[in-house]
Order: structure tokens, then C-alpha cells, then sequence
């Protein structure tokens, strides 16, 4: 698996983790916005202008719920090591070697868990028409998507780029 996919992975499970919160959120710019909107004294907002906002709104939500649906659905998948170890390292911000002592498996055991988590999770967010250009195309209007996504990619890269350094040391 190379960085990008990695980093689309690691993304969608950024996004999973803070969907539920920004759905209610957007829920209640939504209702303020509707409950607003009846003032006739701004002169500044039409009721086009504040219904094409909550539409955008209304969409974004619909994204953040559609990726914890995606990511749901490849979590159910798992085995219970794997359910363990995405828990662990994605939920909980485990480091690996307190996620190698929980899961109480050898080393090898503890990698081939680690990429089967991630070829199940990129498996079905590809299913799901998920990408970074995805990403970067439909969702990078809101400023913390487009932070965690660079941030995750970068991260990755350059963890990429320092396993590739050590690996070709040892040639």
C-alpha cells in the first residue's frame, strides 16, 4: 500500500471520528439559520441566499454521514483482532507496541492484522467512490477537512519516505 492510500484511510477515519459531532453541529447552524431567517430587518441575506447555505450545509452532513457509513460497514468486516486493533490504534490512539501487548499476538501476527485493516478499509471506501481527489474536490470548502486531509498526507509521506530511507540502508 503506498502513502496515498494509507492517507485516504487514515483521512476517512479522521472524518469518521468527527462526523457524529459536526452532523449535530451543522443541525443546529441549520435550525438557527431557519429560525433567523424570518427577520425581515437584514437586508443583507434574501431567503434564497440563506436557503442555498442550508442546502450546503444539508450536503456537507450528508457526506460526514455517508464516510461513517463507509467506514462502519468496513469495521463490521473485521475480524475481532482487527475490530481490536482499529479500536486501539485509531479510536484510542494506541502506539503500536501497547496494541501488540492487548492483542497479545506476535510481532509478524500484529502487521499482517495492521494490513488487513487497512486493505479492508481502502477495499470499501474505494467501493464507496472515496478518494483524496474525492476529497479535495467536494469537500476541501470546509477548512478542518482540508487541514486533517494535507496534515494526514504529509504525515504519511514523509513516514513513507523514512521507512524507505531505513529499508535501503539494509540493501
Amino acid at each position: 500500500m503506498d502513502y496515498k492510500e494509507k492517507a485516504l484511510c487514515i483521512t476517512m477515519v479522521k472524518l469518521f471520528k468527527r462526523a457524529s459531532g459536526y452532523a449535530k453541529y451543522i443541525d443546529d447552524i441549520i435550525y438557527k439559520k431557519a429560525i433567523s431567517s424570518h427577520c425581515f430587518h437584514s437586508a443583507s441575506k434574501t431567503t434564497y441566499a440563506t436557503a442555498v447555505e442550508i442546502v450546503t450545509l444539508t450536503n456537507l452532513k450528508k457526506e460526514l454521514l455517508y464516510i461513517k457509513l463507509c467506514v462502519d460497514r468496513a469495521f463490521s468486516s473485521f475480524t475481532v483482532n482487527e475490530k481490536k486493533y482499529f479500536v486501539l490504534r485509531f479510536i484510542d490512539r494506541q502506539p503500536p507496541v501497547v496494541i501488540l501487548k492487548t492483542l497479545n499476538v506476535r510481532e509478524r501476527s500484529f502487521y499482517r492484522i495492521q494490513a488487513n485493516v487497512f486493505a479492508t478499509l481502502f477495499r470499501e471506501i474505494c467501493e464507496d467512490g472515496y478518494s483524496l481527489d474525492y476529497i479535495k474536490d467536494n469537500l476541501y470548502k470546509e477548512k478542518w477537512i482540508r487541514d486533517i486531509t494535507e496534515n494526514t498526507i504529509e504525515a504519511c509521506r514523509l513516514s513513507h519516505q523514512r521507512y524507505s530511507n531505513i529499508k535501503g540502508f539494509f540493501k
